[in-house]
């Protein structure tokens, strides 16, 4: 039974860091699967095929990734009148 709890438990845990993946900027995600790509295969190759192979593994990852829609920002807004409770109207 513990099994399948640690089973369930990594399942989460490798799609929560599926989804923070998709929140970060494209550079960093080349980078990420840049990285992944490294230490997967360990090879020796030079940085610039290095990073062409990787733009090629996010492009095709992206292409089979549906857009996530962009989160408007309240970056520069004042949000101290702003209450948590649905029931208080803000203003």
């Amino acid at each position: 039974m513990a099994g399948a709890g640690n089973a369930a438990l990594f399942a989460a845990e490798v799609n929560a860091g599926i989804e923070v993946f998709k929140l970060l900027d494209p550079e960093v995600q080349k980078a990420f699967v840049a990285l992944f790509h490294h230490f997967h295969h360990k090879q020796q190759i030079s940085a610039a095929q290095f990073l062409a192979e990787a733009e090629t593994e996010l492009q095709q990852a992206n292409a089979t990734q549906p857009a996530v829609p962009a989160i408007p920002s309240t970056a520069g807004e004042d949000l101290s009148s702003t209450s948590l409770n649905p029931d208080v109207p803000t203003g």
